[in-house]
């Protein structure tokens, strides 16, 4: 049986080998939903509302100084990603885009989830 409060399967650890959270509980606000929205874009009914709903985060992230703020949770967070997602980036857009969110490089985060936003539109939403 699913746990879907505890362990959800769009935030699972299948893809990457964690769990969306690991990330994320380092993470101011904004900067986390940006995050977590772009990491369950491919995993929930309608991912083009998933990735607009980054975009929103992302926006008021960057817009409110937020976006560079993770801080003394730096070192936790570089650690998994380089453990779990750089492995991903060249062919997964989703690690791509995380990469782009936790070193602070959000115009190309902001890039590559309208490219997939645009993606999911001309095909229906599916990927």
């Amino acid at each position: 049986m699913t746990d879907l409060v505890n362990h959800p399967p769009h935030y699972g650890g299948d893809r990457y080998g964690v769990e969306c959270i690991e990330f994320t509980r380092w993470m101011p606000f904004c900067t986390g939903n940006a995050f977590k929205y772009a990491w369950r874009a491919d995993h929930k009914d309608n991912p083009v509302q998933d990735i607009e709903k980054a975009l929103v985060y992302a926006g008021w992230a960057v817009g409110t100084g937020e976006a560079s703020a993770i801080g003394g949770h730096r070192k936790d967070i570089e650690r998994l990603y380089f453990d779990h997602l750089a492995t991903h980036i060249e062919y997964d857009w989703c690690a791509a885009v995380l990469g782009f969110i936790i070193f602070e490089e959000w115009s190309r985060a902001v890039e590559g989830m309208n490219r997939r936003a645009e993606f999911y539109r001309l095909n229906g939403g599916r990927a």
